[in-house]
């Protein structure tokens, strides 16, 4: 990707420091307040989506100094689509082989099935119509977004001031960040509590490897890709877990 399409030239302002240390902690920040703070309360759907309008706003930022311009961020190739519908499929097909093999049916299974329902009755999904509206905002709207802020905010602005090593491995592990207050929500502190540290490593490879695609194709066309059929696996081991218990409390 030629940089210069993406980053006008100039020494980057005193703020931008501060201003990418927020975006990397912002979402952290935000999951605990929605899985943590107000994860009974009523009004968590709406510190939620009060908090996602908050971190998608924050790339506007840089826009309107002039350091970012939101041309062509989808204007991939078609090979670079295929990379990613291929990358995505094979990381989708990992993680329903290791919940099949290694996780259905077992204690960690039967201890986070509750507390996947109990998240989607609060969320407003505990019906299939719904549930499948949700699974399709997240995995087609709210995973461009992700790549929108991950990779070519966070990452495309790092790698302006790192090495391309050192931005892909800072913006992985901080977009792994938040998935483990999100993961713990679901895994718990018991005997399994340590399955949230192996996941939230798996999570930062992953986005290691949109990063990469990001970088190897100058679109975000092939990380969303991968990144909406990753999602829409993780949503089926959802509903295979809980879907059960939402159906009978519904």
């Amino acid at each position: 990707m030629d940089r210069r399409t993406q980053m006008p030239q100039g020494a980057p302002p005193a703020w931008e420091g501060t201003g990418l240390l927020l975006a990397a902690l912002l979402p952290s920040g935000a999951a605990w307040l929605y899985f943590v703070t107000f994860a009974d309360a009523a009004l968590m759907p709406a510190v939620y989506v009060a908090c996602k309008i908050v971190q998608f706003s924050l790339p506007l930022a840089w826009i309107g100094a002039g350091l970012l311009r939101p041309r062509g961020l989808l204007a991939g190739t078609a090979r670079g689509a295929a990379e990613g519908i291929l990358w995505g499929l094979a990381m989708a097909a990992v993680l329903v082989g290791v919940y099949a093999g290694l996780v259905a049916g077992t204690g960690l299974a039967a201890a986070s099935a509750p507390r996947v329902a109990a998240r989607i009755e609060a969320i407003g999904a505990a019906t299939p119509a719904r549930y499948l509206l949700l699974a399709l905002a997240i995995s087609l709207v709210h995973s461009f977004l992700e790549e929108f802020y991950w990779r070519w905010l966070l990452f495309g602005r790092l790698r302006g001031r790192w090495s391309g090593a050192a931005a892909l491995a800072a913006s992985s592990l901080a977009f792994a960040g938040h998935h483990v207050i999100a993961l713990h929500a679901f895994i718990g502190a018991g005997p399994h509590g340590w399955m949230t540290v192996v996941l939230a490593l798996a999570v930062a490879v992953g986005g290691g490897l949109w990063a990469w695609l990001y970088a190897r194709t100058g679109s975000l066309l092939a990380p969303w890709l991968s990144h909406v059929l990753v999602d829409l696996a993780i949503f089926a081991i959802g509903a295979h877990l809980a879907w059960g218990l939402v159906t009978q409390g519904a």
